[in-house]
């Protein structure tokens, strides 16, 4: 089944039903149709054709949806993400809102206003039509090292994740079922949400500017489904009375990182929805899920019920060798079916070290444990921070604050709050204290999200016996 070809049946059903909300705008299913068909139209002048490489800048709902649909009709490889993300990686067209600059203006075209007045679309029935051998959905994600990459889905896979039984949740979606994500579409998981809420006939919610303040919205629009993370719940909490805005809901999903059992009462205490805690990865989807219970919770670094049976999950010691029977070391994630797994990040040649993909397998970089089903995280064995499901590498924050600071020496430190949720140290050796409020000003401008929980200046940082910050000797002396 291609996405193309459900949607359209999805639409035939509910034409004029309400599909997608945005702070700017309201379609239905069929104004989507035919969104995707402008696009389509007004991209052929420009060399458009099947089997294309064609990325996509903006994250706005309706362009990601609508060139998603376009990318399953004519066989495109979509590739949703920045430039910055795009090294090494060849393409054919870049679709915007505004131009990018250092990249062959050629090769550039910015959606206009025009696009979606009165243009020459073909009729829904036709548009649904679909060439090809279906399309590459390409994401960015933040790895496990903090550096930008791109990972690839095929249409089918994307399809299979949200469709089929052993891929469901607890909770099945319907046509009464309205969705909102604190996550982008442009992400596995919030593409996967979005189709999955769209194609049993329900509605979702896309924000952009208020996406990380969803508690009004879930109020107007009455949502049902709320999939956020833990930093957005973090927020939520300290909004007054946020229970008045959460009477709509009937279920709550909440991944992207760790969410703490403390953090997971809290919110419970602010609504009758279940609560579901989700763990997955930008490079296999969804994995596991459990249902929180606030009178019986499970110990911490409980990460749920492993429910993909296409996921072989392996653990492996220090040095990578994989531990046959173990049920417990670095872990390792493979698809049984080598021909859907996406094998390699897109145009980066290099491996880091414990994490990524290496001899066929992803490593996140965490260390987890086994117990039948259930799946725990008891570690890490790389020096990155989570915020908001993004992981950011330590090393590029010293680069930045290194750059940017009247700094001798300066190493981070990912600290978890009361809620475990990870916020930033900051020890430093320099001629004078700086304030804090300086060393937040790096961090917005460059790392926007991150939260500067103490920055400590020191006599000197502690050295391992090889020249390296000693981060443990370290946490002694700051924490």
């Amino acid at each position: 089944m291609r996405l193309i070809d459900a949607f359209a049946e999805t639409a035939r059903r509910y034409p004029e039903k309400l599909a997608l909300i945005t702070e700017k705008s309201q379609l239905s299913f069929n104004d989507i149709i035919v969104l995707a068909a402008a696009c389509e139209a007004n991209l052929r002048p420009n060399g458009l054709r099947p089997g294309m490489r064609l990325v996509l800048t903006t994250d706005r709902p309706e362009f990601v949806l609508g060139f998603t649909l376009l990318a399953s009709r004519l066989s495109l490889t979509l590739i949703l993400a920045q430039p910055r993300a795009l090294a090494g990686v060849a393409f054919d067209l870049m679709v915007g809102v505004r131009p990018v600059p250092d990249i062959d203006q050629a090769l550039q075209v910015q959606i206009e206003p025009g696009w979606f007045g009165p243009v020459p679309v073909m009729p829904s029935a036709d548009f649904a039509t679909a060439s090809g051998a279906g399309a590459q959905i390409v994401f960015a994600t933040s790895g496990s090292t903090g550096t930008p990459k791109l990972v690839a889905y095929s249409e089918a896979l994307v399809f299979r994740c949200f469709s089929e039984p052993n891929f469901q949740r607890a909770t099945q979606a319907d046509a009464k079922m309205r969705l909102l994500m604190s996550a982008t579409m442009a992400t596995v998981w919030g593409m996967m949400g979005t189709f999955r809420a769209l194609l049993a006939g329900g509605s979702t919610v896309a924000l952009d500017d208020h996406r990380n303040r969803p508690l009004q919205y879930i109020d107007l629009f009455r949502v049902s489904h709320f999939e956020t993370t833990p930093m957005v719940i973090r927020q939520m909490l300290d909004v007054p009375a946020a229970e008045q805005y959460l009477s709509s809901l009937r279920e709550i999903v909440v991944g992207g990182a760790f969410a703490s059992t403390d953090l997971m009462q809290r919110l419970s205490g602010l609504t009758d929805a279940p609560i579901d805690v989700a763990y997955g990865t930008s490079e296999f989807g969804a994995l596991a899920l459990a249902r929180f219970q606030p009178d019986s919770p499970h110990g911490e670094g409980y990460l749920g019920e492993v429910f993909r049976n296409d996921i072989e999950i392996a653990f492996f010691d220090e040095a990578l060798r994989q531990m046959p029977g173990a049920g417990e070391g670095i872990v390792g994630f493979r698809n049984r079916d080598d021909s859907e797994a996406p094998a390699a990040y897109l145009g980066s040649a290099a491996r880091a070290e414990k994490s990524g993909f290496i001899g066929g397998y992803f490593f996140p970089g965490d260390v987890m444990r086994r117990v039948g089903n259930q799946l725990y995280v008891i570690g890490r064995v790389k020096n990155v921070i989570n915020v908001g499901g993004n992981k950011i590498a330590l090393e590029a924050v010293q680069t930045a604050l290194e750059s940017a600071l009247a700094v001798q020496a300066v190493a981070c430190l990912a600290v978890p709050d009361a809620l475990g949720l990870e916020e930033l140290v900051v020890a430093y050796t320099a001629p004078e204290s700086i304030p804090a409020g300086a060393v937040q000003a790096v961090l917005d401008a460059a790392f926007p999200g991150l939260h500067l929980r103490q920055a400590l200046r020191q006599a000197a940082l502690p050295f391992t016996p090889s020249g390296k910050i000693d981060y443990e000797a370290l946490r002694r002396d700051c924490l």
